[in-house]
């Protein structure tokens, strides 16, 4: 794959994961959950000599949406979520997301972000997936799940979700989950109690 992920860590209390994902040779960056101040994001995209064309949301609670519109001011790039979110969380979606579309980026073909709808957490809760990396908001953490007791989540659709991102058949795919430490599926398989159907 032709881009580079950098990891930048949201403001307290939350510490939220989020990602520029930059591709020098095309010149394109996109943004996963930006919850930490603009400016971390456009020096970060300017350093790769890139300019942010998307803003991509994992789901819509605030502490993964905190810089949104900011950043689509200062940038005019395009918010892509599932709108399920939307009635309880109100961030206004520009581009809908569907399940398995592919969002193309970097110069070739396998250089593209697949979306996976993994609802539970929220009702447009999603994973990006890449090569061997799943950005998987707060779908899967190391050692656990996202909480369902906020407004439109459900722990029956989300042990669905999880049992979907399971049945994936890559034991090195790395989990960069949207809080705590980074995992890989494999591990949480074998190790994560929630994952036991």
């Amino acid at each position: 794959m032709s881009f580079e992920v950098t990891h930048i860590v949201g403001p307290a209390p939350y510490f939220t994961n989020t990602f520029l994902i930059a591709c020098p040779a095309t010149g394109q960056a996109m943004v996963i959950d930006p919850a930490a101040p603009a400016a971390d994001y456009l020096e970060g995209a300017q350093q790769a000599g890139c300019q942010v064309g998307r803003i991509l949301l994992t789901h819509q609670h605030d502490d993964h949406t905190g810089a949104v519109e900011e950043l689509r001011r200062l940038t005019g790039a395009p918010v892509l979520a599932f709108e399920e979110d939307t009635p309880y969380y109100g961030v206004r979606v520009d581009r809908p997301l569907t399940d398995r579309e592919r969002i193309p980026f970097g110069e070739g073909e396998q250089d593209a972000l697949t979306v996976l709808h993994t609802p539970g957490h929220t009702p447009g809760s999603c994973c990006f997936w890449a090569g061997d990396l799943l950005f998987a908001g707060d779908t899967l953490f190391a050692g656990s799940v996202g909480r369902t007791d906020l407004p439109g989540g459900s722990w029956d659709t989300l042990r669905s979700s999880l049992k979907k991102l399971c049945a994936m058949e890559l034991p090195a795919l790395a989990v960069l989950p949207g809080h705590g430490p980074f995992t890989d599926l494999a591990t949480e398989k074998k190790q994560n109690g929630y994952l036991r159907f």
